[in-house]
């Protein structure tokens, strides 16, 4: 209670609590003046878009609206079955699909899924079975919608609320100068030290690579540069491996040797962008080819090495233009960094959403209680909104808590309040103080959903703007329904179909694995660069999922093998390619049960014949990896 008197003085907090009453007052206004059926619906819609930045605040509309046509069509079919069994299956077939699509989609289309999901579910679950006209039904949904968009959006541009408060790309420059002295270091620094540093810097690509959608949220022109900075940060990526393995290949060499130059000259570039903006790279180039001619073994990961380089300046000096006169850019045709969906993932969560409807529509009608309703519409909601989360559970935990003091208020408030005022105005009135305090824990990243759901079921719940006389049983008994259905789609994340940061980091490895075998199988065709490309998609989104610098460096080591394997799969000609296809690229293709036996058998089988060839260096580099992070590569 301190911590919620301490953060009610909150200026930031409070002004987004103040917003987001304001508009759901708006909201329920406005419909009960226009007559919908069900006017708190939307309030729900404010609710539920929150009060982000300007832009975000556009998209998260567009997709709120899209989601709830889409789930009122849906549902309406549906309903048009007039048999509640049927009914409940065909909605335990959809949701379940769009439990799918919100955990496979990114950012606002995950959350027009989950919306289509929900709204789907609310038709059914509160009409199946009665003699409410569906159609007007589905209007009223549809009606009460827009009419929340347009109280949250009314509301921001009377607030003056403004944009994110950070640009999409205005950590682009230290990222490239940070990554431009770590592949100098790659050369010098001894394991342990760098290590920290990889670790440190992927982080970084991964936030980066994670929040610029949102940030772009808005403006047609931010989205038009996202491929040119997911390129970006893809070449940054690719610099720090090829500087892991010209390391590899070459060994540690002391200072002043023409390795240092190298070394020197990347830092020197780095120094360069952050004194003028931007970077020449004929020094560079000029570095490599004196190296090349002493090091020739390292001709052809040198000369990558200045490629990128001069990649990630081009897409910097793209990037820099836009911010400059937000002009439009010729981009690439090909993006380095692929999205890869989570098939495990989807499949739980299609089996989730399936299984938790069909459960909870079954207690119902076996039990014949016309509160069962509730259970089914309780479970869905927070079903749908959940599958786009990695980690659910605490914030399960919150609407559970949030669900029980809205349900407890709510029957107070339909047995005991409205009977006493008498007049909806009245009633509503006197909900402003529980809607605000509840708007304020939404407002607070760490309480978001305790706010939110107490929002939602409250409203539901009390109806604050009908005045009907409601009998205690039903209404104590719909409650009870609408918390259990929260507790059941607990029990279903927390242990049937468990979902956690532990479980989509295992299967982003399965993935990696996967991606590896793939690469290998391809060799070194067209869509092995897609798999490449998918492979860094799936490295940064591991990435963000953890803190530990092992993990970090299980993440760089994949990718490092991924373009060892690329490059096996390259070499076009002669005896070493089918030795690398025999020993090599088929090894990595099947399953892994033990690296380090392999990484053994690797070098016991000296298929070089020479330390200079390529395929020896290759085979050499790939074994390195297995060595030093076999957890990566080991197949569960």
């Amino acid at each position: 209670m301190t911590n919620f008197w301490h953060a009610l003085r909150d200026p930031v907090l409070r002004l987004t609590a103040i917003r987001l009453t304001l508009a759901a007052m708006i909201a329920i206004i406005a419909a009960t003046i226009l007559g919908m059926s069900n006017p708190w619906w939307a309030a729900m819609a404010t609710w539920m878009i929150g009060q982000p930045p300007r832009g975000l605040l556009l998209e998260r509309s567009l997709a709120q609206i899209a989601g709830t046509i889409a789930g009122a069509i849906a549902g309406l079919m549906i309903a048009l079955t007039s048999q509640i069994a049927v009914e409940i299956g065909l909605l335990a077939l959809w949701l379940g699909g769009c439990c799918g699509l919100a955990n496979t989609l990114r950012h606002q289309r995950a959350y027009a899924a989950a919306v289509a999901g929900l709204t789907a579910s609310v038709m059914v679950s509160l009409t199946a079975g009665t003699t409410i006209d569906l159609a007007h039904f589905a209007m009223s949904r549809i009606g009460d919608t827009f009419i929340g968009v347009a109280a949250v959006i009314g509301v921001a541009a009377i607030s003056d609320q403004g944009r994110a408060s950070t640009a999409p790309f205005d950590r682009i420059d230290d990222a490239i100068a940070r990554g431009l002295r770590l592949a100098g270091a790659t050369l010098r620094l001894e394991d342990d030290e760098l290590h920290v540093l990889e670790a440190e810097f992927l982080s970084l690509l991964a936030v980066i690579s994670s929040t610029a959608e949102d940030l772009a949220a808005g403006s047609w022109q931010a989205r038009g540069y996202l491929k040119t900075q997911r390129n970006l940060l893809a070449g940054l990526l690719d610099l720090v491996v090829l500087t892991r393995l010209i390391r590899r290949v070459e060994g540690n060499l002391e200072p002043g040797t023409p390795l240092h130059l190298l070394q020197s000259e990347l830092d020197g570039l780095a120094t360069l962008l952050d004194t003028h903006g931007t970077f020449e790279t004929d020094a560079l180039r000029a570095v490599a080819s004196r190296l090349t001619s002493k090091y020739p073994e390292l001709s052809d990961l040198l000369a990558d090495l200045v490629d990128e380089v001069e990649s990630i300046g081009a897409d910097q000096a793209a990037i820099a233009l836009k911010a400059a006169d937000h002009r439009g850019h010729s981009l690439g045709a090909t993006s380095r960094i692929v999205p890869r969906s989570d098939k495990y993932a989807m499949r739980n969560a299609v089996a989730r959403g399936v299984a938790i409807i069909s459960l909870s529509g079954s207690i119902w009608l076996t039990s014949g209680w016309e509160a069962g309703r509730f259970l089914v519409l309780g479970a869905s909601i927070l079903t749908a909104l959940f599958a786009m989360l990695d980690e659910p559970l605490p914030l399960v935990r919150q609407a559970l808590a949030g669900g029980m003091v809205a349900v407890l208020a709510a029957v107070g408030w339909r047995l005991e309040v409205i009977p006493a005022v008498g007049h909806h105005w009245i009633s509503l009135a006197l909900t402003v103080p529980l809607f605000f305090m509840a708007a304020h824990l939404q407002a607070k990243r760490s309480a978001m959903f305790l706010g939110l759901t107490f929002n939602m079921f409250f409203a539901v719940m009390s109806r604050p703007v009908e005045m009907m006389p409601a009998a205690p049983m039903a209404v104590t008994g719909a409650g009870l329904m609408l918390v259990a259905g929260v507790m059941l789609s607990y029990i279903f994340y927390r242990w049937l179909i468990p979902m956690t940061a532990y479980h989509k980091r295992r299967n982003l490895e399965a993935s990696i694995r996967f991606e590896l075998a793939a690469i290998s199988r391809r060799r070194g065709g067209p869509w092995a660069v897609r798999h490449l490309a998918r492979l860094r998609h799936l490295v940064l989104e591991l990435s963000v999922r953890t803190r530990s610098n092992a993990a970090l460096g299980d993440a760089m080591s994949a990718m490092s093998m991924g373009h060892i394997v690329y490059r096996m799969g390259r070499v076009s000609s002669g005896q070493g390619r089918e030795r690398l296809r025999e020993y090599g690229l088929a090894q990595i293709a099947d399953p892994i049960s033990d690296p380090a036996a392999l990484a053994r058998d690797l070098r016991s089988r000296n298929v070089a014949g020479a330390t200079g060839r390529l395929e020896g260096r290759l085979i050499s580099l790939m074994s390195q990896e297995l060595d030093a992070r076999p957890k990566i590569f080991t197949t569960r």
